[in-house]
Order: structure tokens, then C-alpha cells, then sequence
């Protein structure tokens, strides 16, 4: 009788752990932009000051490539850090976007530098920016 109550206790826990993992992963909707980048700018998180314009086309392009075909995850029920920097994504001097930028990458279901804060979601992208570390 102990070892059927045994096995009958250890299933159960096993089976919660299960639907546990089960459990879906909410997503946000893909990064996608409508109109052309011409510049990014790199500003820090807190104060906001300028440290970076990116104009490299190809880095630009990139970076929204590896965006749009990213995993990503809602953070909205999340707590974490704040992002080291803020990522502007500009058309001739018109803000676009803006993300958050890890300079280490978070881990938090998936692994990514990008923190769409607007979404509430982590794009699982891992481009460095071009920063001094």
C-alpha cells in the first residue's frame, strides 16, 4: 500500500511538471517597419544621451533582418532589469521605432539583446551594436 501511494504521489507531481512545461510561450508580433531606415541612433537608457548614430546601410539592414526573423516573448507579466541603451530607428530624421538594447544578452525564456518595450516582448536577436564596451 506505501509503494502505490508512493508512485500514485510521484505521478502526480510528475504530470503537473508536465503541463507545466507544456504551457505556450506567448509571443508578440513580428518586427516589422513600413518605411525605410536611414540612421539609427544608440541613446543611454537613463539620460538619454546621444552615444552612437549608425548609418551603415548594410549593419542597418542587418540588424532588421536578424529583428524580423527573430523568436520572440511576451515580458509583459516579467520583472528584469532596465536595457543599457535605447535603439532609435530613424527616416531621415523621423523616429520610426525605438527598442531596448542589452549590451549582455538576456536569458528569459529566449536569448536576445532587443527589448521591444512598446510590445512589451524580447526579440530573440543577438547582433552586438558598435559600442565601446
Amino acid at each position: 500500500m506505501k509503494l502505490f501511494m508512493t508512485l500514485l504521489f510521484v505521478g502526480t507531481i510528475l504530470t503537473g511538471c508536465k503541463e507545466s512545461v507544456d504551457q505556450p510561450i506567448e509571443r508578440i508580433d513580428n518586427f516589422h517597419l513600413e518605411h525605410e531606415i536611414t540612421r539609427l541612433e544608440v541613446l543611454e537608457w537613463e539620460t538619454e544621451n546621444l552615444i552612437l548614430e549608425i548609418t551603415d546601410q548594410a549593419f542597418i539592414q542587418e540588424l532588421i533582418n536578424e529583428l524580423e526573423n527573430a523568436e520572440s516573448l511576451s515580458t509583459a507579466t516579467m520583472n528584469f532589469e532596465s536595457p543599457d541603451f535605447k535603439v532609435l530607428f530613424l527616416n531621415e530624421g523621423k523616429i520610426i521605432y525605438e527598442l531596448g538594447y542589452y549590451n549582455r544578452a538576456m536569458n528569459l525564456g529566449i536569448i536576445g539583446r532587443y527589448w521591444d518595450y512598446q510590445q512589451d516582448g524580447l526579440y530573440g536577436a543577438r547582433l552586438k551594436l558598435p559600442l565601446d564596451d
